[in-house]
């Protein structure tokens, strides 16, 4: 398979390119049923707080009552 680069000069358009800044961590947030009114400004300042973290099927993460040790 090939795939076409090309360089672009943005300086000689007086522009600077936009990085993506959908993340993995906001990607998770946008798809959270319960942040769906959250303003986007919100969105990203928790997905700058958050970290993805695997665990296995069936981990229990969260217990009623219980005090957590990180959110």
């Amino acid at each position: 398979m090939t795939i076409a680069t090309a360089s672009l000069d943005f300086e000689r358009f007086n522009r600077t390119p936009k990085l993506s800044t959908l993340t993995p961590e906001l990607a998770a947030l946008q798809t959270c049923p319960l942040l769906a009114e959250a303003s986007p400004a919100a969105l990203q300042t928790l997905a700058n707080l958050s970290t993805i973290r695997s665990v296995a099927r069936g981990t229990i993460v969260a217990t009623e009552g219980a005090p957590a040790q990180s959110i």
